[in-house]
């Protein structure tokens, strides 16, 4: 079949939109509903999975996920430098909303280290938290997102569910975290 387009329609320019335009003259509601066939079923990227794992058994070993901005304030974008190379430069936005949300963070350090601070704020000093998140930075002018997983323990944490006896967070409490979680 040919099919001429009138000159007046200069949005019709492709086969999508004259197909679009019979299904509009037609009517949608008179078309039937079908889902595309696919040979492939979704899963889960490598990285998803090991994301989900990681999230999984921090939740298990008693540790709360948290989520907080990835924009942070110029003062806060320069601490924790021990943890970046001194290459990776900050990227700041153009146009930000506020002074306190205009970098991005290169850590995420600091965003734990304030909901520690809101948290102490409000007398609650028993902390076990972690926040699986992005950090960027610009190196050699190449703009760089990477995943990195965070945590903040403090004060006493539950030892058994049972008998709600408590212990200190040391060295040997995260040592145990940290093996079970590379596993």
């Amino acid at each position: 079949v040919l099919v001429k387009v009138p000159n007046r329609r200069l949005d019709i320019t492709i086969n999508q939109d004259l197909v679009e335009e019979i299904a509009r003259i037609h009517g949608y509601n008179k078309l039937n509903e079908t889902l595309p066939k696919m040979s492939v079923s979704g899963s889960l990227t490598p990285i998803q999975k090991i994301r989900k794992n990681i999230l999984h058994t921090l939740s298990t070993l008693g540790l709360n996920e948290v989520i907080t901005y990835s924009l942070v304030n110029p003062k806060e974008s320069e601490q924790f430098k021990v943890l970046y190379n001194d290459n990776c430069k900050p990227i700041s936005l153009i146009y930000p909303i506020t002074e306190e949300h205009s970098v991005l963070r290169r850590t995420l350090i600091p965003s734990l280290i304030k909901v520690a601070s809101y948290n102490n704020a409000r007398k609650i000093s028993d902390l076990t938290i972690f926040e699986i998140g992005k950090r960027y930075f610009k190196l050699e002018e190449e703009n760089v997102e990477q995943t990195c997983v965070s945590g903040y323990l403090s004060g006493l944490v539950n030892s058994t569910l049972w008998k709600n006896e408590t212990e200190q967070v040391d060295f040997f409490y995260v040592k145990g975290i940290l093996e079970e979680m590379f596993k």
